[in-house]
C-alpha cells in the first residue's frame, strides 16, 4: 500500500482548492469543483483522474497527465489522492494514521527551526513518519537563474525543482505509551538500508536530538 505524503506546513493532509479562494496548496491540490477530478502536483503538473476497465471487467482508476479515458467527477468513496516524493500522483485507499496531530506538530516544528520548508518533505504512513531531504545543488541553480532574470529561485520554485530522498524516520512502537524508535538511512554501499539510532522512548526528545543533524556531516555519524 502506498504512503501518504505531507509537507512540514500541512501535515493534516492534502487540501483541495476552495472555489472562493485563489490560493493553492504548495504540495498540490485535489480539485472537485471542475470535471474531471484534477490534482496539481508540486512540480505544477496537472493530473486528471480517469476510469478504465481492467482485464477482469472491473473499473480501475488512475491519474494521467493527459485526459485519456473516461473522466471521473468525484473521488471514489474510501479513496484519496496521494502524491509521492517524486511528485507522481496516484489514487489509493485511505490509510488510518496512528501518529497524532500533536506528534506530527513536534516533528514539523522541529523541521521549521532547521530552515526553509522546501528543504524537507514529510511522509506519514500508519505508524511511521519519514523525513525526506532535498538533494542537488539548489544554490548553483539559483545563481544560474539570477544571470537570466536578475533574481534567484523562490522557495516555491526550489520545492518545485527539488529531488527528495528519505533520510530519517520515526516509528510508533507502542500506541499506549506513545514510544517511538528513530532510524536513519545508511548510504554506505555495504548497507543501503535503515539503521536504528534511537529509542524506544518519547518522541519529543528524539526530535530534539536527531532533527538538528539533518543537512550536516554529523548526520552520517549517528549510530
Amino acid at each position: 500500500m502506498l504512503p501518504v505524503l505531507l509537507n512540514p506546513d500541512m501535515f493534516a493532509g492534502m487540501k483541495r482548492r476552495n472555489p472562493s479562494s485563489p490560493s493553492a496548496s504548495v504540495t498540490g491540490e485535489a480539485r472537485r469543483d471542475a470535471l474531471p477530478v484534477q490534482h496539481i502536483s508540486r512540480t505544477r503538473k496537472t493530473y486528471y483522474l480517469v476510469q478504465r476497465i481492467s482485464k477482469t471487467g472491473r473499473p480501475a482508476y488512475t491519474f494521467t497527465t493527459a485526459p485519456q479515458g473516461q473522466p471521473v467527477d468525484a473521488i471514489p468513496d474510501g479513496y484519496e489522492v496521494y502524491e509521492n516524493a517524486a511528485a507522481q500522483v496516484f489514487l489509493r485507499k485511505k490509510v488510518a494514521l496512528l501518529v497524532s496531530d500533536a506528534e506530527m506538530a513536534l516533528i514539523t516544528d522541529a523541521l521549521r527551526a532547521q530552515g526553509p520548508a522546501w528543504r524537507h518533505w514529510v511522509e506519514a504512513r500508519k505508524d511511521t513518519v519519514t523525513i525526506h531531504e532535498a538533494g542537488g545543488d539548489m544554490e548553483s541553480l539559483s545563481d544560474m537563474c539570477r544571470t537570466f532574470r536578475s533574481r534567484g529561485l523562490t522557495d516555491d520554485e526550489r520545492r518545485r525543482h527539488a529531488s527528495y530522498m528519505a533520510v530519517l524516520r520515526f516509528t510508533l512502537v507502542d500506541p499506549e505509551t506513545r514510544e517511538y524508535v528513530t532510524e536513519r538511512y545508511c548510504f554506505r554501499g555495504s548497507v543501503d538500508d535503515w539503521i536504528h539510532i534511537g529509542g524506544p522512548g518519547p518522541l519529543a526528545p528524539q526530535c530534539r536530538k536527531f532533527i538538528p543533524h539533518l543537512g550536516r556531516e554529523s548526520f552520517y555519524d549517528l549510530i
